[in-house]
């Protein structure tokens, strides 16, 4: 909830599910610049879609209502994704990634000489700086030994044991390099990256991102990986991974460097959100996610505005676990709350498969996606939703900034309401603002002009007649 120019007045916050009052909060707004999260918990009765609707109360100089009022849907589903974090100490990175998953995950965190749970009763590990001397490597090792299909985050930092690390898995080896200190390594896209994709607008964010602490060292590859963010040391851009994917036995992903939630923050200072964040970590974790044995994969967002288009992003593979484009692969998209059906077929790119839905209307959509590979038959469920949203009703107030760039770039001016006489002063004193008369020549031959062959010809014509009647010949 935000709020401008309204310090010291209060508004109500109304919660709905399907025109019923679920809950109503009063709000104090204690500044004329106002932001606050405001948290609900809701009672999950049933399986299926609830349709929420979040109202804020109209304040009496309030002259624009239409932002006040958000409609969103939520889809109570049985199964829940179980994340096990295991960390040699706590760190704020796990708080960035714990921001990202919603309420589809469960998660726990293991710290130091903490016992480790079991594996087994997990859908996802998260390794941060861990192996390390701070935890017992062989329980580890055991844990990791008896899940050979358990996927696994690897976050490389200061504390990582690099030699242990290597007896974890046999993608990279490393080594210590050769200072014992910290560098500041930045990121940026892989442009050959095809598995999930990003706007240029995400791809430019990412570049900006505060560096990540990595100690000095050497990354050597083992296996076949496939890299999303790659290191930039000083300005050069080394080539070397910082966000790196890769399968033996299990799905594996690797981030070298901490202080990801340096990211996070930068990002909500840059753009007021943590769109981009949420999209690139949401997405490593999904990927990580996907059984590897079903030899597909299908990457979409969870949430689409009604003003943009549907974009759906799917992957095969082989026996091999190679990527393949040879079968047809259809997808049936379905909104929930008319039952009306969207079927499709996926276009086929370089490595993967695109669907591009275009614009959809407004609820809660499930999809099945649905391919022949040789005698597999590969089925994919999932749901996405979709809100209505119109940018001009949720920011009202004038971009004065962003006015008088496009002004300057432009040679041109910006000027308030209560500058008008200035405006007219300078319309009236600019020597480029004139009268401007246009005067166009044109010529034509006569014989273009039919009708004055004809009006020759007639004239003649009398002459004739008049000299033959008079007797002039």
């Amino acid at each position: 909830m935000a709020a401008r120019d309204l310090a010291g007045r209060k508004a109500q916050l109304t919660l709905k599910e399907s025109g019923r009052i679920i809950e109503k909060r009063d709000i104090e707004i204690p500044s004329n610049r106002f932001s606050k999260e405001v948290d609900f918990m809701l009672d999950a009765t049933k399986k299926g879609v609830m349709p929420i609707d979040i109202e804020v109360s109209g304040i009496a100089e309030e002259e624009h209502l239409l932002n006040n009022v958000r409609h969103i849907f939520i889809e109570v589903l049985d199964q829940k994704y179980k994340l096990l974090c295991v960390a040699a100490s706590p760190h704020p990175d796990l708080g960035a990634l714990r921001s990202v998953l919603n309420d589809n995950y469960e998660v726990d965190f293991c710290f130091g000489k903490e016992n480790l749970p079991e594996f087994s009763n997990y859908d996802l590990v998260v390794l941060h700086q861990v192996p390390s001397a701070k935890m017992d490597f062989n329980a580890l090792k055991s844990q990791l030994d008896k899940n050979v299909k358990l996927p696994v985050l690897f976050v490389v930092g200061n504390e990582t044991d690099r030699s242990l690390l290597g007896k974890l898995q046999n993608v990279y080896e490393l080594h210590s390099g050769a200072t014992n200190t910290l560098i500041d390594v930045k990121a940026h896209l892989n442009t050959s990256f095809s598995t999930f994709t990003f706007d240029d607008k995400a791809e430019q964010l990412i570049a900006k991102y505060p560096p990540l602490a990595l100690p000095h060292m050497e990354i050597n590859a083992l296996q076949n990986h496939d890299d999303l963010l790659l290191q930039e040391v000083m300005g050069v851009k080394s080539g070397l991974p910082l966000l790196s994917f890769a399968s033996d036995r299990r799905k594996m992903a690797f981030l070298f460097g901490t202080n990801i939630w340096r990211w996070r923050l930068f990002e909500y200072y840059q753009s007021k959100n943590h769109d981009v964040f949420d999209e690139l970590f949401s997405k490593t974790l999904k990927y990580l996610l996907l059984s590897a044995n079903d030899g597909s994969a299908i990457y979409a967002k969870e949430n689409y505005y009604s003003n943009e288009p549907v974009i759906i992003t799917a992957e095969l593979r082989n026996p091999n676990n190679e990527l393949v484009t040879d079968p047809d692969v259809t997808i049936q998209i379905v909104n929930k709350l008319t039952n009306e059906v969207y079927d499709y077929t996926f276009s086929k790119r370089d490595h993967d498969y695109q669907l591009n839905a275009g614009l959809l209307p407004e609820g809660l959509y499930q999809y099945k996606l649905e391919a022949q590979m040789g005698d597999r038959r590969i089925n994919v469920n999932g749901t996405f939703s979709v809100v209505a949203i119109g940018i001009e009703e949720q920011q009202l107030t004038a971009d004065m900034e962003r006015m008088r760039n496009v002004a300057r770039l432009s040679n041109g001016n910006c000027y308030t309401a209560r500058e008008l006489q200035q405006l007219f002063a300078d319309l009236h004193n600019d020597s480029r603002i004139t009268s401007v008369e246009h005067h166009e020549s044109r010529f034509e031959d006569l014989i273009h002009s039919k009708w004055i062959f004809f009006v020759l010809i007639g004239l003649a014509a009398i002459e004739w007649f008049l000299r033959k009647l008079f007797g002039s010949y």
